[in-house]
């Protein structure tokens, strides 16, 4: 922020918006997807360039206008919002995030750092853009007259008429009775959960209005009325019967390992019918028997057991 105020600052006049400005300011101000991150000591929102002229093409100002739209294009949406940046509503930022992230909470990312950025310029890329135009949405200023009012009317209970004070008084004590039944339940739901589990040895387990003290809504915490477990011998038979079939499973998985190991003694079909080939070669193969095919002479080759090889004998007529 030091190093954004040390620039010329504008006048009043070129910062000063119109009514619609304002309002298409505000449009994209609480409808753009924002990020929250810590930005010298502050808490503060920022957004993607991109991300801003999507919504804001993506309004009733743009495609989705039912009559004459405001922009007909999204360089019409882009265009203007670069005004708006010269009206000083955000400015541009450098984003740098760490490598080990930590401490996310509720979108607060402490992990990421903002940097501001040397050009201060609208672009319609990811870059982050922080935003400084932050105004009261209507309901806050509603809830904030409520309670002004509310304490001026507390402060003038003297002033009330009687009936007036003795319903406030019967509605409070009522209040108070409410707050202490719930206190109570709490702790007797609590010791009957303990004499249960104590008397059953943990086999019974019985919460009445177990979301009584849980981090949730009005009308969840009354839901549902109990709650109950029994945790007997049905686990220890399944524990055994899981056992038994591990071991069983095992007891397979040796068997077939066993039978893999052993030597196949049996000789393959292929095996058989390769030897019968062989040995009617062999008996081919002798000296005295020839075969003709188509009148051609074919000598059978030599024996095995003769290392010389033997004439060309001529064919039996």
């Amino acid at each position: 922020m030091s190093r954004r105020n040390q620039k010329t600052v504008p006048s009043e006049d070129a910062i000063k918006m119109t009514k619609e400005q304002e309002d298409v300011a505000k449009y994209i101000r609480f409808n753009c997807p924002t990020a929250t991150t810590m930005f010298e000591g502050n808490e503060v929102h920022y957004f993607s360039g991109n991300k801003a002229v999507d919504t804001l093409w993506d309004s009733k100002y743009g495609n989705k206008a039912k009559k004459d739209p405001m922009f007909k294009t999204r360089d019409d949406c882009f265009h203007y919002i670069c005004e708006l940046n010269s009206k000083q509503l955000f400015f541009r930022a450098k984003k740098l995030v760490a490598k080990k992230k930590e401490n996310k909470e509720k979108g607060n990312d402490s992990s990421v750092k903002l940097l501001v950025h040397e050009i201060q310029s609208f672009v319609d890329d990811k870059d982050v853009y922080v935003w400084v135009f932050d105004p009261t949405p209507l309901m806050k200023k509603v809830i904030g007259v409520l309670m002004l009012v509310g304490t001026i009317v507390g402060c003038l209970f003297p002033l009330w008429p009687a009936w007036l004070r003795q319903a406030v008084y019967y509605i409070s004590i009522s209040g108070i009775g409410i707050f202490a039944a719930i206190i109570v339940t709490a702790i007797l739901r609590t010791i009957l959960f303990g004499i249960i589990y104590a008397a059953t040895f943990g086999k019974h387990k019985l919460w009445i209005l177990p979301n009584l003290t849980e981090d949730c809504g009005v009308l969840e915490s009354f839901q549902p009325w109990y709650t109950y477990e029994y945790c007997g011998d049905g686990k220890k038979k399944d524990d055994k019967k899981n056992n038994k079939d591990k071991k069983s499973k095992k007891e397979k998985d040796s068997d077939a390992e066993d039978e893999e190991k052993k030597p196949t003694t049996e000789p393959k079909e292929s095996e058989v019918e390769d030897n019968e080939d062989a040995e009617k070669y062999s008996q081919a193969s002798t000296d005295e028997n020839y075969e003709k095919i188509d009148d051609e002479e074919i000598s059978a080759p030599p024996s095995p057991s003769e290392g010389i090889a033997r004439k060309r004998r001529p064919a039996k007529v």
